[in-house]
């Protein structure tokens, strides 16, 4: 008797298992399967649920191994964005699979099902469910296809040939998103020098003597004659004079630092090391001293003229290089969390110009530029040539890479206002369109921020006359 109790309970066991455990639950047909659909809570809440998913054969006996896969989505409703979940599954037990999906409002959500037993095809359902209604509802195949909300189209293998439809699956690659635009020559602002006199002094000649004239570095730009500085010289060669007259000791010694003291004082007053050197050599003060160049570059303002009588501190010259240079572009705000320092740069001249630099962007501009609201970036690049001239407008191109991203061709987009929408191949001919949120251009391709996954395969040519097929309308031309 014991035995047979035992025998009974296994079997009813068994049944259990091989009705997925729910025989309660409606079970629908998908081909040589049959589907089951709860959710926990029973009644779907705003917020988590578990979408519970039951698979049998045709017998009602579990199975196992099979993949399931669902989008669980709100269409797009004026300007309500299209809203979307994708529960991963996992199998609970043999045939019942679960995984977990979120409703961030209230209404009416579907539900696109697909489910893959262990050896034969896949199959695809249609549900609907309803937040704090424990009912779900079987959307049939004529239903979804009437539904302008999807817009879903079936076409056969011929018709598309006939229209060029070809398809891609989706996968993730390296990214770059190329960004041109206009940029302005400028010079490197933390070179530039301005010329001015420590004492008090008179121009004798000038040697740049107009804008715009090119300097080197140690290049003669005037000379001065200042009672002061003559003063000064004569002081650091009778220094030196009783300095080699005396014997080594103390008072030789205190000669050497008075010297030394009136070499400094020149040599704070800009004169060089030469010609500190040249004066200590020919024992002769001079009374039109040469002014050197500080820096290399180009004259960009002069505000003196020959015979000038100039005070201490006053602005003689500004001076700024050309080699390198800077190149400031206008970014768009949106634009500027996207790029770093560091990111490759080329330049090119416009109207054909042969002129081509490579560079990086060196700054970004913590502030938006007053008139135009725009963003601001400079680029830092050689310019040995002086084919770059300041004032000048230039073609940028910044190489912003994205990284790996989830990637769809350009082709496969379709624009729809301010909609991006792509037909997905479910397979059996059936074409559905999805509306999709990219990321910025990369190329001929478009990183996907959300709407799609790795592997979905998509329409890449032929989606405007498939657009044309189906029955996808913007919500005024559904009215």
């Amino acid at each position: 008797m014991r035995n047979r109790v035992i025998v009974a309970l296994a079997a009813l066991l068994a049944i259990a298992a091989g009705c997925g455990g729910r025989s309660h639950t409606d079970m629908h047909a998908a081909g040589a399967m049959r589907v089951g659909v709860e959710t926990k809570p029973k009644a779907p809440q705003v917020g988590e649920n578990t979408l519970r998913i039951i698979v049998q054969d045709a017998s009602g006996k579990a199975l196992s191994g099979s993949r399931v896969e669902a989008l669980v989505f709100m269409p797009a409703m004026g300007s309500m964005p299209r809203m979307e979940s994708r529960p991963v599954f996992r199998p609970v037990s043999p045939g019942v699979y679960e995984g977990k999906f979120g409703l961030i409002m209230g209404g009416s959500w579907d539900i696109d099902l697909s489910v893959t037993p262990p050896d034969g095809p896949y199959e695809r359902l249609a549900v609907r469910l309803t937040v704090g209604n424990p009912e779900v509802t079987w959307v049939t195949e004529d239903a979804a296809a009437s539904d302008s909300a999807v817009g879903a189209i079936t076409l056969s293998a011929s018709r598309r040939q006939e229209i060029g439809v070809t398809t891609a699956p989706l996968a993730v690659r390296d990214l770059d998103h190329t960004r041109r635009v206009a940029g302005r020559v400028t010079f490197d602002e933390s070179r530039r020098t301005e010329v001015t006199l420590k004492f008090q002094g008179y121009i004798r000649s000038l040697r740049a003597d107009f804008t715009g004239a090119p300097v080197r570095k140690g290049q003669v730009l005037f000379t001065v004659y200042s009672p002061e500085l003559y003063s000064a010289q004569r002081e650091f060669l009778d220094a030196i004079m009783v300095r080699d007259t005396l014997p080594t000791g103390p008072s030789r010694f205190r000669a050497s630092e008075l010297a030394e003291a009136a070499r400094q004082r020149l040599a704070l007053w800009d004169l060089s090391s030469g010609q500190i050197a040249a004066l200590e050599k020919s024992r002769k003060p001079q009374e039109a001293v040469p002014f050197l160049s500080p820096v290399s570059g180009i004259v960009t303002e002069k505000m003196v003229v020959q015979g000038s009588s100039v005070m201490p501190g006053t602005p003689l010259f500004r001076i700024a290089p050309i080699d390198p240079i800077w190149i400031v572009a206008d970014i768009y705000p949106y634009e500027l969390p996207l790029l770093k320092v560091g990111d490759p740069v080329k330049v090119n001249l416009p109207l054909g110009g042969k002129a081509q630099r490579g560079g990086r962007v060196s700054f970004i501009y913590p502030y938006l530029e007053g008139e135009t609201r725009t963003g601001q970036v400079r680029v830092e690049v050689p310019n040995g040539d002086r084919a770059l001239l300041p004032g000048q407008l230039v073609d940028v191109e910044i190489r912003i890479p994205l990284g790996k991203k989830l990637a769809l061709p350009a082709s496969a987009v379709l624009f729809n206002g301010d909609k991006r929408i792509v037909f997905v191949d479910r397979g059996g001919g059936r074409l559905e369109p999805r509306e999709v949120v990219l990321g910025p251009k990369a190329g001929d391709w478009y990183p996907v921020d959300s709407g799609l996954m790795a592997g979905d395969v998509v329409v890449t040519s032929g989606n405007f006359l498939v657009a044309a097929e189906s029955r996808l309308r913007t919500p005024e031309n559904a009215k």
